[in-house]
């Protein structure tokens, strides 16, 4: 796999289809005690993006440190395991 998809993987690109996925671990992050209805949508556009920005520079230190199977340890995505059983 290409740098570029384990990138995608780790830190999935900021758009509309992935700012809900980013807007949840910003509500994760803040806690249950929190009216996230009460959020406007400049305020959800702006925790989703520093949650972006938090997810970027994790990935920064991943490649930094070239620890490159770090990504398997998280729930961004999913992935496929192929098992054969050769006689």
């Amino acid at each position: 796999m290409k740098e570029r998809e384990r990138k995608e993987v780790y830190v999935p690109p900021f758009n509309e289809d992935n700012f809900e996925y980013y807007l949840t671990l910003a509500k994760l992050q803040v806690g249950s005690n929190q009216d996230f209805d009460s959020w406007s949508k400049t305020t959800q556009r702006q925790k989703a993006q520093e949650q972006y920005q938090k997810r970027l520079m994790q990935w920064q230190e991943i490649v930094k440190q070239k620890n490159w199977n770090v990504w398997y340890n998280d729930n961004t995505g999913a992935f496929s395991v192929s098992i054969s059983i050769n006689k």
